[in-house]
């Protein structure tokens, strides 16, 4: 045997007894679902790429060389992660959570405004949901535009200058009017990252 195939083989064989490993340990619970998902999927495609250009090859060395990784085997012939379908859902329910909250969070700071609300401890806590949710956001691809945005970065601004103030202080006619613009700025900015999608 060449060098070549020998290696060829032994990566199959650390890919595939990885896959064992990775099955084991989910099935006792100590790898997090998101994880399992993220690495069974890799796992799984780089074994289907040798599969593909050989695949009664590789089905012999499965059957003869790893024939104790019957996890492993029985993962390939379904050909996807456990509750891969599930954990997709999850993710959308969550995400779609995220986006109720905070439009629910600008809509209701910027009513605080026009009702009035202008010290610092009574506004606080709406830019502070508002910072938070979007924290929540910015970890996923689809919204980093957003994240990233001018109008975000103003809003982050805002968060510092409050954090900086002492509660009982109040913001000033001018603030309150700017503020309320960059608000209405922000949100129509996360409108428009949703109307892209």
């Amino acid at each position: 045997m060449q060098y070549s195939e020998a290696s060829k083989y032994a990566n199959l064989y650390s890919l595939i007894h990885s896959l064992e490993c990775l099955e084991k340990a989910y099935s006792r619970g100590i790898v997090l679902d998101s994880e399992y998902v993220k690495e069974c999927s890799k796992l799984i495609n780089l074994c289907l790429v040798f599969r593909k250009s050989n695949a009664a090859e590789f089905d012999a060395f499965l059957n003869n060389e790893c024939s104790n990784c019957l996890l492993a085997a029985q993962r390939l012939t379904i050909g996807h992660p456990e509750n891969a379908d599930l954990i997709a859902c999850e993710s959308t329910r969550k995400e779609k959570l995220v986006i109720f909250e905070l439009t629910g969070f600008f809509i209701t700071f910027m009513d605080a405004l026009m009702l009035g609300k202008v010290a610092v401890d009574e506004i606080y806590p709406f830019l502070q949901d508002i910072i938070t949710a979007i924290g929540k956001l910015d970890s996923d691809a689809k919204y980093q535009r957003f994240s990233k945005s001018f109008q975000v970065e103003t809003i982050t601004n805002w968060h510092r200058k409050l954090n900086d103030m002492e509660a009982i202080q109040q913001l000033s006619t001018k603030d309150v009017r700017q503020l309320t613009l960059d608000l209405e700025k922000c949100y129509n900015c996360f409108k428009e990252s949703l109307d892209t999608q």
